[in-house]
């Protein structure tokens, strides 16, 4: 009980890494800044719609769009296929999935998204941990 393999698929998530040696799933909110400064190569493979803040330690993969008046300072990984809306803000320690959701004036920090997460807007998530397909 309580276990990452007990509370998410670990499948759905390339950083499930991020749980080795975890006892209790809430412990890899500590091993983010750990796991993103060994694993993180920043480059933009995006596309920008408007103007977006991007910070120097961040990877965004292939497919994503990133809206008119986001930040995402970093040190952040951001899968492939996601939607940063409009005024985002992802501020450090932040990995999400692919194909992923933050809405419009959406707030992050040290959390992890598995894959299909939605926030659509309006969302503060800290310190959290989104399991595959959760929706705020």
């Amino acid at each position: 009980m309580f276990k990452p393999a007990d509370l998410f698929d670990l499948s759905q998530t390339e950083h499930g890494g991020i749980f080795d040696g975890c006892k209790y799933a809430w412990e890899a909110l500590k091993a983010i800044n750990y796991y993103l400064n060994a694993n993180l190569r920043p480059g933009l493979h995006n596309r920008c719609e408007g103007v977006a803040y991007v910070g120097e330690r961040v990877f965004i993969g292939e497919g994503t769009v990133v809206e008119d008046g986001a930040m995402i300072k970093g040190p952040s990984i951001i899968g492939r296929n996601c939607e940063i809306q409009h005024n985002a803000y992802v501020r450090e320690q932040v990995i999400i999935g692919d194909n992923c959701v933050i809405g419009n004036s959406c707030e992050l920090k040290n959390s992890l998204l598995f894959n299909h997460a939605v926030a659509p807007h309006f969302n503060y998530i800290g310190d959290s941990i989104l399991g595959y397909k959760a929706h705020l």
